[in-house]
């Protein structure tokens, strides 16, 4: 059966279509910009995610094929006092807030790296990730800023 009735002009009527519509178009900006400005070289991306004032949680994420090995650094402002990191850092200049990361056999996936402080962070931060690139041989490295 055909329907010769003509087009509602409610209002209301093309409501749902707009809220799907917005509902597709904020899940696509989520999940593309998840929050932090990610940086990129050669199949490792990297952006600084904070999950609240002291903690600061750096996302390294790797593709295939990975690196054989990933050097971090993360450069905190002078006078931040630093807790703990996870996983443990090879290297704390807590002088300096000079933080490094040693990962040999690095696997496909995602690394967080956080860093625990005494105090919310006051000042700056920024990383700088460096590795070999498994394709091309050259060596790669990349800074990373919130």
């Amino acid at each position: 059966m055909i329907n010769t009735s003509p087009p509602s002009t409610h209002p209301a009527a093309g409501t749902c279509f707009h809220r799907n519509i917005l509902s597709v178009i904020l899940f696509c900006c989520l999940v593309a910009a998840p929050g932090a400005k990610a940086q990129a070289a050669n199949g490792v991306s990297a952006g600084f995610i904070s999950s609240d004032d002291k903690n600061i949680v750096l996302s390294i994420r790797i593709s295939h094929p990975s690196p054989a090995t990933l050097i971090v650094e993360q450069y905190l402002s002078p006078g931040n006092a630093i807790v703990r990191t996870s996983p443990p850092a090879k290297k704390i200049n807590r002088r300096n807030g000079v933080v490094k990361w040693l990962f040999t056999n690095v696997k496909t996936g995602t690394l967080n790296l956080v860093t625990t402080l005494d105090r919310p962070l006051s000042g700056t931060i920024k990383a700088s990730i460096r590795f070999r690139d498994p394709r091309t041989g050259k060596y790669t490295e990349f800074q990373v800023h919130p």
